[in-house]
This record gives C-alpha cells, sequence and structure tokens, in this order.
C-alpha cells in the first residue's frame, strides 16, 4: 500500500499538496495539521488521517504520567512544557527551591508558587510547603526527572 505523509507548517502548502494528490487518487494520504483550523480545512478537502503532533505529544506525555493525578501541564511547544504539581512528599516541605537545585541540575524554572490561594513570587530562598503548588516551564525532557525529584526527596 502506498502512504503518503504530509508533515510541514506552511498552511497553504499542506492544503495544495493535499488537493493534488486526492486529485492524483493517492490510496493513503496522512497530514500533520499546525492547528484546529487546519484540520477543519483538511477534513473539508477529504483528508481522512490528520494528525495533530500538539495532541499526540500531549497525549503520549499522559501516557507517561498516567500515576500523577497531582500534575497539570500544557504543550508550549515542541521542546518546553509548562506544568504545575503538587508538593505531597513531607520530605520537601520548609526545603527551598535552592535545596532541590531544579535549575541547575535539570535546566527549569520555577515560575511562581501558589499557596493557600496566594501567588508566591520565586527565587533560589523560596521555601517549598506540603501542599503547594510549584508551576514550571521545563524542557519536555525533564519532565520524568523533575517528578522523581519531587517525589523521591
Amino acid at each position: 500500500m502506498d502512504v503518503i505523509i504530509i508533515a510541514i507548517s506552511d498552511l497553504q502548502s499542506s492544503i495544495i499538496i493535499s488537493l493534488n494528490l486526492l486529485d492524483l487518487h493517492a490510496k493513503k494520504i496522512i497530514v500533520k495539521a499546525v492547528n484546529k483550523n487546519h484540520k477543519r480545512i483538511l477534513k473539508s478537502i477529504g483528508i481522512k488521517e490528520i494528525i495533530q503532533t500538539e495532541l499526540l505529544a500531549a497525549n503520549l506525555i499522559k501516557k507517561f504520567i498516567k500515576n500523577e493525578t497531582n500534575l497539570i501541564f500544557q504543550i508550549i511547544d515542541k521542546d518546553f512544557i509548562s506544568f504545575k504539581i503538587k508538593i505531597e512528599n513531607i520530605n520537601l516541605d520548609s526545603k527551598t527551591l535552592q535545596d532541590l537545585n531544579f535549575y541547575n541540575s535539570l535546566n527549569c524554572n520555577v515560575s511562581y508558587i501558589k499557596r493557600n490561594k496566594n501567588i508566591i513570587a520565586c527565587n533560589k530562598d523560596s521555601e517549598v510547603k506540603l501542599n503547594d503548588e510549584l508551576y514550571f516551564i521545563a524542557k519536555t525532557d525533564m519532565l520524568k526527572s523533575i517528578i522523581n525529584i519531587i517525589q523521591n526527596s
């Protein structure tokens, strides 16, 4: 079976190539959609197999962290993720961000801490308390390491 995959980010080119392949009666066409509107257009012209890479990445991360009920995240782009995680490990109570060494060891930033509905701006001396929510920006490939530090410290 012949399969043609279109994985370019330029919407106009993607749509024109898809139309041309449909005119040529290509058997199987798989197209990467950049966003929801691009997906809608591809569907409307007759493309049946559409992949949204951001959703695919999000689903892979969800599978990776399926046991993490205290983690909420958002894909920023292909390399970075923004997420919050609730501190439930008693061993982290009263440790500073410098003690946890997130930036130097994992190259990630804690943007802010949410404690009892209050937002706390972070610096290296900020203390983490039980039930705090830490808001991170990190490279996607560092997620597992960050979770390990928070769970196993």
